[in-house]
């Protein structure tokens, strides 16, 4: 089911933020510039609204429906409310992504207006000095769809009424905004396809791909538990989660030491990335040229004379072909109400003020499942039963509604041959214990592990470059905090050398130390280096849309306002070429004026003017003549060669006229008074 929302006011749901000075007050918009209503900000309301109806005994399952805080979940799931045909209007966005017409701040605008507000000083009755604040609002009309999961149908009715009882939302609801009204509608539900291969595909020991792409930002909390930072990868353990409840408690009991789930890393053209290694540096303030740049790897750099000034490279990600990735992050601002709802908003005193830290949406992510036969039978079972999936913190609103798939498998043993030096790159943190049993941080006991898995004694550790990080998590069973430790971290490379030699595959994952099920303790072995220079590349070209549907709505109407910018300008050309003295300017303007409130066409005026009786006749006629309505097919046959061969002017011919015609009275106006 979904909830469509629509305005019957001008609504600001406050972002939190400010835009350049000029926009004190904010709306919520993507990097697009198309406005939402966040999940969080809408299931709110319907609680505030449901605890109404629970309070008057008229809504008995208050608390199955909406959960109690800290213990018990909802039992629905609700995302952001965007407007409608939102996947083919970004769509159309992407496809006009390089023009100039097309910006974030210009498409914002077709949807929003500003306004602006003073606060009265009481006793004089004037306004209190630095109290103009401006506020974006988004126009009255719009409508908004958002999917709703309710997963006891037992409880619809009363979702319903719940949802039927809000009226208003936003800032400033009891002073003429935010008045919406909010409807339950039963929307065709959609298969999804989570398993992209067949059961004889099986091998014995499988490395099953799986792909998470994000449809609303994702939340991986640090484990320092700091709500304004989240982890930049999605960890294998919320993957593995996401199985075991497929699964149910019971089946997953039996295999749960059979699975190693890795972290899912951004993704490429489909191919997942690798973390960049500790041991890559550039030269200070050294950047791309040509998409390209020059650095080198400190593990085999051996120039004694070399006085340049190097810093790390700090290189996120690496695809395959060595270009750079990152992932781009958010903070998102929220608030709540106090519980005395007399109160219409959040005070320093009342309520709570936060922030959350979340990875954006419409990234894609990466990572591999290893299991055997059996297990990896159960897993595309278990899977493919999945409807509608959500995962991390806050998935139940605004946050973690994500398409899960799994991609591909292939045979988990790779030809392996006798090796004896090898690049060591950690690919994920690694958990260690010594041999007291107590968790470790160190690159001797990572030997004692790699000696151990490749079944030899003599591995030895060169040119280490290591980095450090917090473990920890929170576990939901028992409602406790794990503890936090210290662990090799992922991008840790160091050389590793063999002279008995172990067999092994280069490019392959392996999994040493501890929680390897949960994505932990992955290595990578890479061939050794002739050279100490590494040539890294910006990422280019690369557009992932995941829906062929596209709606060219917005860029007609961003084009329509190009269009009107451009009629402006050629009306100022022709009012700045005409050499009309004002004293000659004054009465043809003032005649002009009089006429066009009460002509529609351009033809009509011009025949009231060569009607006249007087001695303005001529310079009316001429004025009109020096402006004709061709202007606007010029124009419109300008865009068409310029941005877009099927773009069409919407406006009416009566509309033409108005538009032109006001554009070049304004102009005309101006150009009196600055003669006076």
């Amino acid at each position: 089911m979904e909830i469509s929302i629509k305005l019957l006011s001008d609504l600001c749901c406050y972002s939190g933020e400010v835009y350049n000075t000029t926009v004190d007050t904010d709306v919520v918009y993507d990097d697009y510039g198309l406005p939402y209503i966040p999940a969080k900000r809408l299931k709110g309301c319907i609680r505030e609204a449901a605890l109404e109806l629970y309070e008057m005994g008229l809504l008995p399952h208050y608390n199955a429906i909406f959960g109690k805080e800290g213990s018990d979940a909802s039992a629905f799931t609700i995302s952001n409310a965007k407007l409608k045909d939102y996947e083919e209007i970004v769509n159309g966005l992407n496809q006009f992504e390089e023009a100039d017409f097309v910006n974030q701040q210009k498409v914002l605008s077709l949807f929003t207006y500003l306004r602006t507000q003073t606060a009265v000083d009481t006793n004089t009755g004037t306004a209190i000095e630095n109290s103009l604040r401006t506020l974006r609002v988004l126009k009255k009309g719009l409508i908004f769809h958002a999917d709703v999961d309710l997963k006891n149908n037992d409880y619809a009715e009363e979702f319903k009424n719940a949802v039927s009882m809000v009226k208003h939302m936003g800032v400033s609801r009891t002073r003429g905004l935010g008045l919406v009204e909010l409807k339950v509608e039963n929307s065709l539900a959609t298969s999804v396809d989570h398993v992209l291969f067949k059961e004889n595909e099986l091998k014995d020991e499988n490395k099953i791909s799986y792909t998470i792409h994000l449809h609303s930002p994702l939340i991986c909390k640090s484990a320092q538990g700091n709500q304004a930072k989240t982890e930049d990868y999605i960890v294998g353990s919320k993957v593995l989660g996401l199985i075991a409840r497929s699964m149910g408690n019971d089946a997953y009991q039996k295999v749960m030491n059979d699975i190693v789930v890795s972290n899912a890393y951004v993704s490429l053209d489909g191919n997942r990335s690798l973390p960049g290694r500790n041991s890559l540096q550039k030269i200070k303030n050294q950047s791309y040229v040509d998409g390209k740049m020059e650095i080198v790897d400190m593990m085999y750099f051996k120039n004694d004379n070399d006085k340049e000034q190097r810093t790390p490279a700090n290189i996120d990600y690496m695809s395959d072909q060595n270009e750079v990735l990152s992932v781009e992050k958010q903070i998102s601002y929220h608030h709540q109400r106090p519980s005395d709802k007399s109160i219409g908003r959040a005070t320093s005193r009342e309520g709570q003020f936060y922030q959350l830290a979340s990875i954006c949406e419409a990234q894609t992510f990466k990572g591999f499942i290893y299991a055997n036969r059996e297990t990896a039978k159960q897993i595309m079972d278990s899977v493919s039963k999945l409807g509608q999936v959500r995962m991390g913190y806050g998935r139940n609103s605004e946050f973690g509604q994500i398409d899960f798939t799994l991609d591909s498998v292939e045979d988990a043993r790779n030809k392996e041959t006798l090796i004896h030096d090898a690049d060591l790159l950690l690919a994920s943190d690694v958990i260690l214990y010594n041999d007291n049993g107590m968790l470790v941080a160190d690159v001797n006991v990572l030997k004692d592990y790699l000696n151990a898995y490749f079944g030899v004694d003599d591995i030895e550790i060169e040119s280490p470059f290591l980095s450090y990080n917090a473990i920890g998590g929170f576990n939901v069973t028992w409602r406790r905090k794990k503890q936090i430790f210290s662990a090799l971290s992922k991008s840790s490379c160091m050389k590793i050398h063999s002279d008995t030699g172990f067999k092994a595959s280069y490019n392959h994952s392996y999994f040493v130390g501890e929680r390897v099920s949960e994505g932990f303790g992955e290595v990578v072995l890479e061939k050794t280096k002739d050279t100490d220079c590494v040539c890294v590349y910006k990422p280019f070209g690369h557009k992932n849309i995941k829906n062929s549907n596209v709606d060219l709505t917005v860029i007609n109407s961003l084009l329509e306002k190009e269009f009107e910018e451009i009629m402006d300008e050629r009306v100022r050309e022709v009012v700045a070429n005409n050499h009309m003295s004002s004293d000659q300017l004054n009465p043809a303007l003032s005649k002009m004026r009089l006429l066009f409130r009460t002509k529609s066409n351009y033809e009509d005026m011009l025949h009231e003017f060569e009607q006249l009786e007087s001695a303005n006749k001529d310079k009316c006629v001429s004025l009109m003549k020096k402006l004709p309505m061709d202007v606007l097919d010029d124009i419109e046959k300008e865009i068409q060669e310029k941005e877009y061969a099927d773009f069409k002017l919407s406006w009416s011919e009566t509309k033409k006229f108005d538009k032109l015609y006001s554009s070049y009275i304004r102009e005309l106006k101006y150009r009196v008074k600055a003669g006076e």
